[in-house]
């Protein structure tokens, strides 16, 4: 495993010194909230949801290849991640055993930004333009270096336009959707940035129902708040009931 080299250690809206590690590194001049700040002491490697457990693996630069799930099926799937030569993520996709994908996400970049999605729903693998359905999304940023809008366009099985907005509060944390509230520890999705790119989950803490941390903050068991939307969509972070999360800690 490469040496981790975290950027900044923080919850809420203030840096913390109690998150101690020997990779723990804090600036006043980074702002916590900002998209481009990670905390990669930790990256997950497990998550578990009653049976179903994903296995995670990363590269030499400590981002996501795949998530290999226990049991393969619609909603379950085994995800990948692709990167070019830049190391910046091209493509992310949700497959099946038999040759086929849940989902694809194709990335688009100007200025060294992603600011095309292209999705693809349910086709091969080997030829995407045969999937079911297609979506364009326009990705818009704000001084945070958040995802804060989604425009889109659904070709199939009508052409249709929408807009998605991500509001976050002054703490860091995303408010669109029903909000029970937050912790003052941190979100997982702060150990990666892809986590927060895939997922539009930028948040700096973690949606109340979390019932044990690890020695840095991060949460071990999740329970599913009600009425809380737009929570760790990510593949093997999308869950009912409960769920626990192990990780790979320098």
């Amino acid at each position: 495993m490469k040496p981790l080299q975290p950027i900044l250690a923080f919850t809420g809206s203030v840096l913390l010194a109690a998150f101690i590690l020997s990779c723990s590194k804090t600036s006043p001049n980074l702002d916590p909230r900002d998209g481009s700040v990670t905390f990669n002491c930790c990256r997950i490697a497990q998550t578990t949801n009653g049976t179903a457990v994903r296995n995670f693996t990363y590269n030499s630069n400590n981002d996501p290849v795949s998530v290999q799930s226990a049991v393969v099926g619609t909603g379950t799937p085994n995800l990948l991640f692709r990167y070019n030569k830049k190391g910046q993520l091209i493509e992310y996709s949700g497959l099946y055993s038999n040759g086929s994908f849940e989902f694809m996400h194709v990335y688009g970049y100007k200025n060294g930004r992603i600011t095309t999605d292209t999705t693809y729903t349910l086709g091969p693998y080997s030829n995407p333009s045969a999937a079911f359905s297609k979506r364009y999304s326009y990705l818009s940023y704000d001084a945070l270096n958040r995802v804060v809008e989604d425009s889109e366009i659904h070709l199939f099985p009508l052409t249709i336009t929408n807009v998605l907005h991500y509001n976050y509060d002054v703490n860091g944390n995303l408010v669109t959707g029903a909000v029970a509230g937050y912790d003052d520890k941190m979100n997982p999705h702060r150990t990666n940035k892809v986590w927060m790119l895939v997922d539009r989950n930028y948040s700096v803490n973690n949606p109340l129902g979390a019932t044990s941390y690890n020695s840095v903050g991060l949460p071990l068991t999740l329970q599913a708040p009600p009425k809380f939307s737009l929570i760790m969509i990510l593949g093997s972070f999308y869950y009912y009931g409960s769920m626990s999360i192990a990780y790979d800690c320098q």
